[in-house]
């Protein structure tokens, strides 16, 4: 991805105080890493047309809310929807996804630590 929005990803999660939630890029009250990704960018959220708590649509009209949309990937110049990267450190070397650690609970400071880490694979 480009070391630029990598920086202001890092700083961002290192930073809020916005509430995290998991599933979802934005849920109404809380985001997911991703989320944040989107709010560095200057990228909002809107209700889906047909109203449900779950689904959001990214303000650009480009997709739902549990991925990052096209538009987005491309203006941060990142590999995948949902910044998946390899620790070749590791004896198991199989990708993760910043998606799924979100999911299963790393903090927003932890998350940051491996963007600041592998921010080229991202």
């Amino acid at each position: 991805m480009k070391q630029e929005v990598a920086e202001a990803w890092v700083k961002d999660l290192r930073e809020t105080t916005a509430k995290q939630t998991s599933g979802m890029l934005f849920d109404g009250v809380g985001y997911c890493c991703l989320g944040r990704l989107c709010v560095v960018l200057g990228v909002g959220f809107t209700r889906a047309p047909d109203d449900s708590e779950w689904y959001w649509l990214i303000d650009d009209g480009s997709g739902k809310g549990d991925v990052l949309s096209q538009s987005v990937t491309d203006e941060a110049g990142m590999k995948s929807k949902t910044g998946i990267f390899c620790e070749p450190d590791k004896p198991e070397y199989q990708p993760f996804d910043l998606a799924q650690l979100n999911d299963q609970g790393k903090t927003f400071k932890e998350i940051a630590d491996i963007i600041e880490k592998y921010w080229e694979q991202i």
